[in-house]
C-alpha cells in the first residue's frame, strides 16, 4: 500500500461566467519514509501524456472534453522530487485553459495522478471529487 495521497480543490466554490477557475492538485506523503515522485504534475488528456488527468462532469452529467492541445515530452531529472514524510508537492491549473464551461450549474472535478517512472514511485492515485458552481 502506498503512503501517497492525492487531493484536489478549487480556489472558490462559485464562479461567474468567464471568471478564472483555479484547481490545485496536491500529492501528500503520509508514509514514515521519504518517497521520490514525479512532481512535474503535467496536465494531459485522459489516456494521454502527463501525470495529472481531470475528469470534469457538467451540470447535465456529461463529461467535458479536454479542449487543449498539449505537447509533453518525457519528464526531466529535475522533475523528480523526494517528498519527506508529512509533506507534499503540488501544482495549480487554470481550468478554462483546458475545458469549456459554457453551461451554468454545478460541476464535479476528479483528479488522477498516473506515472510509471522507473526510478520513482509508480502507480495510479485518485483524489476524491470536488464540486464548484459556474453562474
Amino acid at each position: 500500500m502506498s503512503g501517497l495521497k492525492l487531493e484536489t480543490c478549487t480556489d472558490r466554490a462559485e464562479y461567474g461566467a468567464g471568471e478564472e477557475i483555479l484547481a490545485r492538485v496536491l500529492l501528500f506523503n503520509l508514509d514514515e519514509d521519504p518517497v521520490t515522485v514525479n512532481s512535474r504534475l503535467a496536465l494531459g488528456p485522459p489516456d494521454g501524456p502527463g501525470e495529472v488527468h481531470f475528469s470534469v462532469r457538467g451540470p447535465s452529467g456529461g463529461e467535458l472534453p479536454f479542449a487543449a492541445r498539449v505537447n509533453l515530452g518525457l519528464p526531466d531529472e529535475e522533475d523528480f522530487t523526494e517528498v519527506v514524510p508529512w509533506n507534499c508537492v503540488g501544482r495549480q491549473y487554470e481550468l478554462r485553459t483546458y475545458y469549456q464551461f459554457d453551461e451554468p450549474g454545478r460541476y464535479e472535478l476528479r483528479a488522477t495522478y498516473r506515472t510509471d517512472a522507473p526510478h520513482a514511485w509508480a502507480g495510479v492515485l485518485h483524489a476524491d471529487p470536488t464540486t464548484f458552481t459556474v453562474h
